[in-house]
Formats: structure tokens, sequence, C-alpha cells
């Protein structure tokens, strides 16, 4: 588990659904699994995320357990009702080679208890994942002034309980992912992708004037979790634009304008909430 580890990373049979990780500075493994909740009755298939930071061991790396967040509000995060809490699923992978991820899920639904004995609706998979994208800075050719500034997790702490991760590619293009709820009362998790172009403005270090811009955002709806899954279901709905703004070190500036009116457009700060690990080349 080196520095090659961070990007995102997918099954193509699954498009839609995948792993976005970082070894951050410290030496753990932040994963981010970006999917749909199991379905329930007739309601309508629904996105999830589910999340976890761990020390990685030598050549795999488990989350036992993976958190969640529920009872959020998009542009709100958990400030009114929601809570992040552990959830009963739990996964780890093996680094295979380096463009390649074995992935192992054990997924516990809603469960009862009877006299101390307890039943979960369990689903289990396995899956190869080969790689998506690849984080500049992991290697010594693939370096990039930007990665060491701007890749890593971002948030607002008004609203905990969403925020980006962002990873800034090789040829200065750029990946973000925002994980968030949706725009009404339900609590449901909601997240969106999009790939944008680093666009650097002339000015005197060490100050700086950055602009990331996403002008096509989307929102993978549809989706079915596990043995469900199928590809068909999914549709690619073109969300809206998304910029980001730095002028300063480790802080930052959304900006947002969603095609949909319940999520609407508007503009808040970010810090960086945490940094991945680059390798040290000559």
């Amino acid at each position: 588990m080196d520095p090659t580890i961070s990007g995102s990373w997918h099954q193509p049979v699954r498009d839609g659904e995948g792993l976005t990780q970082m070894l951050l500075d410290n030496g753990q493994v932040l994963t981010y699994w970006f999917t749909y909740a199991p379905a329930e009755d007739d309601a309508p298939p629904a996105q999830q995320w589910l999340f976890d930071i761990s020390q990685p061991g030598d050549g795999w790396v488990e989350h036992r357990p993976l958190w969640t967040a529920s009872g959020g509000r998009f542009d709100q995060g958990l400030a009114t009702h929601g809570q992040v809490k552990r959830s009963s699923t739990w996964m780890r992978q093996h680094r295979v080679d380096d463009d390649r991820l074995h992935f192992f899920y054990d997924y516990r639904g809603p469960g009862f208890c009877i006299t101390g004995a307890c039943w979960w609706d369990v689903q289990t998979g396995r899956h190869d994942l080969i790689r998506l994208t690849e984080l500049a800075g992991t290697t010594c050719d693939n370096q990039s002034p930007m990665a060491q500034r701007f890749s890593g997790a971002w948030y607002n702490p008004d609203r905990d309980g969403e925020g980006f991760i962002l990873e800034i590619l090789p040829d200065e293009k750029a990946v973000i992912y925002w994980f968030t709820h949706t725009p009404d009362d339900s609590g449901k998790q909601a997240w969106m992708v999009g790939t944008g172009e680093v666009r650097l403005y002339p000015i005197l270090p060490p100050a700086l004037n950055v602009s990331i811009d996403f002008e096509q955002v989307h929102q993978p709806v549809g989706g079915r979790f596990g043995s469900d899954f199928e590809p068909t279901d999914m549709e690619l709905m073109e969300w809206g634009e998304l910029s980001l703004h730095f002028q300063a070190p480790n802080v930052g500036e959304i900006h947002w304008n969603s095609h949909f009116e319940e999520y609407g457009s508007g503009s808040y700060t970010i810090e960086r909430l945490a940094r991945p690990m680059l390798t040290e080349c000559d």
C-alpha cells in the first residue's frame, strides 16, 4: 500500500459505482464507496455513500466497520438532526498489482434481535476493480505542483456531514466527488461526480489564484445495490456546473449552479480536511 493506491477504482461492468481513496500523509487509507442503497419494498432506488479511514497492512486494507451519515440535508450537512454512525457493513481490498484491486464486502442491512440472538439482511460480494484515475504526484513520473496543493478531502465545518474529494490528475485535469444529501426532509444521501480542468492565473507567489471548473457534473441515479445492480437501470443525470477557487493555502470557495431547482445555486468556503501522501522525488 504505497501512494499509487490513491485514485478512483471501479468494475467496468458495474459502471456507475466505485471507490475513491487516498493514502494519507499519516499513513492511513481514506476510502469512500459510492454506491446505492438496497431496495426497500417499492421505494425508488437511492444513492448511498459509505466511508472509513484505516491503517493498511502489507498489500491490503480493511475497513471494519464502514461509517455512514443520515438525516442530513443538501447545503446544510448534519446541522439540523443528522448523524454520522457506524454501519454493520465492512469491506476489505487486496492490491493485486498497480492497476487492480480485489474487493470484498459484507453488507448488513436492517436486523432484529431476540434474547441476545441477532439476524441481519446480509449481502456479500467480490469484485475485481481496475484503476479509473491516477492521482498526480504518486510516482516520480506523474508529478504536478497542483497535486500537493489541492488533492484531498475538503469541507465546511458549518456543513459537517457533506464535503468533497478532489483528485488532481497528471494532465492538470481534476475529478471531484460531492458527497451530500437530498434537498428535502427525507435525510437520504446523494452524491455527484464531475471532471474539470485546473486553471492557474498569473500572480506573485506565495499568493494563489487558481480555479478548477467542472462544467459537467453528473448525478448517477437508478442503480441498485449488490447482486441487484443492472447497468441498464442507470441514468446519468446532468446535474449542473461547479467551480472551485483558491486564493490561499488550504482554503477555497465552492460555487455551484444546478439544473434542478431543488438544488439551486450558491457558494460557500471550504477548508482542507485531509491530504494525500505523495512520492518524494529528487
